[in-house]
């Protein structure tokens, strides 16, 4: 199953992580006004190749960045700050 987790932003938005069913670490913004950025999958520790996750994190900072974590399916950990940072 999936694993999917939401970080509320001091700005009113929220960042979204997820394990999807090709088992990659997807993320999306949804800022202020309601609107959604598109889907983008997170890159793995070399900053290209996907990153096998079985499990995925998000935490926002008071600043408006956030911080994603992961434990691959079978191969370490991603360590943050991932895909995070601000939304555009």
């Amino acid at each position: 199953m999936p694993d999917v987790r939401i970080a509320g932003t001091p700005d009113g938005g929220a960042q979204v992580v997820a394990v999807g069913l090709d088992g990659r670490i997807w993320h999306n913004v949804r800022r202020p006004d309601g609107s959604w950025t598109p889907a983008g999958r997170v890159p793995g520790p070399d900053g290209r190749d996907p990153f096998p996750a079985g499990q995925v994190h998000i935490t926002a900072l008071r600043d408006g960045t956030t911080h994603v974590s992961a434990i691959s399916a079978g191969q370490g950990a991603l360590p943050g700050p991932g895909r995070g940072g601000r939304p555009a």
